[in-house]
């Protein structure tokens, strides 16, 4: 997700991009943002970790704008705890 940071990577005029996050609100506003530089973007609500929910982004994406050129991942989640006192779900839930 680009939310509210300068974007890691060049988007241009010939971009389009789709932001997919659990967070809808942050991720209507980052799409929002991207509109508002004159950019085309939409927001799908997505669990990265459920494979039912990235291909409905994937297939989002190809419906809105016709092909899908470049994937940047950017998903991550921290557990503030020692992996000793993690439990198996945390540790999958991160992993």
């Amino acid at each position: 997700m680009l939310r509210h940071q300068k974007h890691p990577f060049d988007i241009n005029a010939h971009h389009s991009v789709t932001i997919v996050d659990l967070d809808s609100e942050g991720g209507q506003k980052t799409a929002q943002d991207i509109k508002e530089e004159g950019l085309l973007a939409f927001f799908v609500q997505t669990d990265v970790t459920n494979e039912s929910d990235c291909k409905q982004a994937v297939n989002r994406t190809i419906s809105e704008f016709g092909h899908l050129d470049i994937l940047f991942n950017n998903a991550g989640i921290i557990q503030r705890t020692s992996v000793l006192n993690s439990s198996e779900a945390d540790w999958d839930r991160v992993m």
